[in-house]
């Protein structure tokens, strides 16, 4: 384009290369603002996975390793729970069982 432009007058070299750099640096700008932006989106999506790695993995160990079973039974009741529980449970089925209050 500033050749373009110095074929037809070249007394208007400086106004060229005075908007050229001026495009850079609104390019560059953008080009900033577009990686600080990636960067906080990133960084949220890292806590929310650490936040969630945390309540699976407290003390850094499995969560059922930390968590005792009298935490399930804050009313006391421990041998209700474990019959709730006993009667969910089929010894002979392969599947996941998820128990909530």
């Amino acid at each position: 384009m500033k050749n373009k432009v110095l074929e037809i007058d070249a007394s208007l070299d400086g106004y060229v290369t005075g908007e050229t750099v001026r495009m850079q640096k609104q390019i560059q700008g953008i080009r900033e603002k577009l990686m600080k932006n990636m960067k906080q989106k990133h960084d949220a999506a890292m806590l929310s996975i650490d936040q969630v790695k945390h309540k699976l993995f407290p003390s850094g160990e499995l969560q059922e390793r930390n968590l005792n079973f009298f935490n399930l039974t804050p009313n006391g009741n421990v041998s209700e729970k474990i019959d709730q529980i006993k009667s969910m449970i089929d010894a002979f089925e392969n599947y996941l069982i998820i128990v909530r209050e």
